[in-house]
């Protein structure tokens, strides 16, 4: 509840993102960043209210879902990555495989 109150407030006061203003629209990904961490909310669903709110298209919600989407896809491929590299430097991960109880009853 707290959560969506701020959400209308910082977002009904100083988001007035238009969808006729698609070549020019910087979507303010500063002010959406600074509520998101201010409130705990994702971006992407400060976005999603904006849409809700039709304060920005269904396009370009997509394309910044799309973008979103994109740089998550690139940290896992590049935890991905280290990951492998870490094995081939034989760098061992801390724990280990679950062994079952060996219970005499």
């Amino acid at each position: 509840m707290r959560e969506q109150f701020l959400t209308v407030f910082f977002l009904g006061t100083h988001c007035k993102c238009s969808p006729a203003e698609d070549a020019s629209n910087d979507y303010r990904h500063e002010l959406i960043n600074e509520i998101s961490r201010q409130t705990n909310l994702s971006q992407i669903a400060l976005f999603n209210r904006l849409l809700y709110e039709k304060k920005i298209s269904y396009n370009n919600y997509n394309k910044i879902k799309n973008d979103f989407d994109k740089q998550f896809k690139i940290k896992v491929e590049e935890d991905k990555r280290l990951k492998e590299l870490k094995k081939q430097k034989e760098i061992k991960q801390r724990g280990s495989v679950p062994q079952p109880i060996k219970s005499p009853l």
